[in-house]
């Protein structure tokens, strides 16, 4: 729901929107809590059959978004209610989405095993500028 109680988003597909596989694309959508009003939230420049799922509103009323880049990988990034790109995340390729502090400032995530000391989850500022684990590897 967003921040003022006004709208809730939901994500679900519809048949006649395909993916680029054949498959019902999953979009974002908003409502009134009375279920009337539903807005199909279009991320612009994204074609309008890509498959994205939104996680919740941010405190700012901007919206957290992750779409599928491949099987294993998903972009993340930030828009507002017109569908505008504000803020994507820098890594591109995580292997699950990512988790959006409430002011957007913060990301928690799955690390990549291969290539990190942290085994459980990996908290860092969207910036870049600190990063912390919350379960390391132990030494042997």
């Amino acid at each position: 729901m967003v921040p003022d109680g006004k709208r809730i988003m939901f994500v679900t597909s519809e048949l006649d929107t395909l993916d680029e596989n054949g498959n019902p694309a999953t979009q974002i959508y908003t409502m009134k809590p009375d279920g009337t009003d539903v807005q199909h939230l279009v991320i612009q420049t994204k074609p309008d059959n890509i498959s994205v799922a939104g996680s919740y509103y941010l405190t700012n009323g901007l919206i957290a978004v992750y779409e599928s880049f491949t099987r294993y990988a998903y972009k993340n990034y930030i828009v507002n209610l017109e569908g505008e790109i504000q803020n994507k995340y820098p890594t591109l390729n995580m292997s699950t989405p990512i988790a959006w502090s409430p002011d957007g400032t913060w990301v928690a995530h799955s690390p990549d095993p291969r290539t990190s000391d942290c085994l459980g989850i990996e908290i860092r500022k969207f910036d870049g500028s600190e990063s912390k684990c919350l379960i390391n590897k132990q030494p042997d």
